[in-house]
């Protein structure tokens, strides 16, 4: 058995989030079972409690799409060792989300973590910094020296904007709201920010 938070009907999470025993989850062909030591939250695990988000599972299910940990299990042709530390986008749409004991990957779209990494960070990283390469270098076409402007820069998706356009030689403008949101965007990289709530 695992641990997990269940939905078993929608609402607000924090009424419809429910701690439960279920059963432990077994790596199929070309999966990974992944013992859980950080998880992301982000807006569509809000919006899966809520049944809004176009991939919300069937109830019940556990939410989080994104976890770090360590692998416990692998499925066959899957080329993981137990043991080694990982991070990736769960089975979500299958309701075996993120905030569990356990949870599975697709080896495919399973990533090891490097050594330097913290798995908090590794947990995080996937659809944020990805969302952002892809906007920012692939559809983009960004080259050095261009400026971005980067609305909602605290939030999870800009937060990694303005890292990857400080990282790929931008000159970075964040938007944000509040002073604590505005030193986190400075912190991140961001060259000037502009506090939307101030006056």
């Amino acid at each position: 058995m695992t641990t997990a938070w269940r939905v078993h009907g929608h609402g607000e999470p924090d009424a419809v989030l429910r701690r439960e025993e279920v059963p432990l989850p077994e790596p199929g062909p070309g999966r990974v079972r992944v013992a859980v030591r950080a998880a992301a939250i982000g807006m569509p695990d809000v919006f899966m409690c809520r049944g809004s988000y176009p991939l919300t599972p069937p109830l019940p299910f556990t939410p989080g799409q994104e976890i770090a940990g360590v692998v416990d299990a692998v499925g066959e042709g899957a080329d993981f060792a137990v043991g080694e530390r990982v991070f990736g986008v769960t089975l979500f749409t299958e309701g075996i989300g993120g905030f569990a004991t356990h949870s599975l990957l697709m080896a495919s779209n399973t990533h090891r973590v490097p050594d330097a990494m913290p798995l908090p960070d590794a947990a995080a990283f996937f659809i944020g910094f990805r969302t952002a390469w892809i906007g920012l270098a692939w559809r983009g076409g960004m080259v050095p020296g261009e400026t971005v402007l980067v609305l909602g820069a605290a939030g999870g998706s800009g937060a990694a904007a303005v890292q990857m356009a400080a990282a790929l030689g931008g000159r970075v403008i964040a938007v944000a709201g509040g002073a604590e949101k505005v030193a986190a965007c400075r912190a991140l990289g961001a060259d000037v920010v502009i506090d939307h709530g101030a006056g």
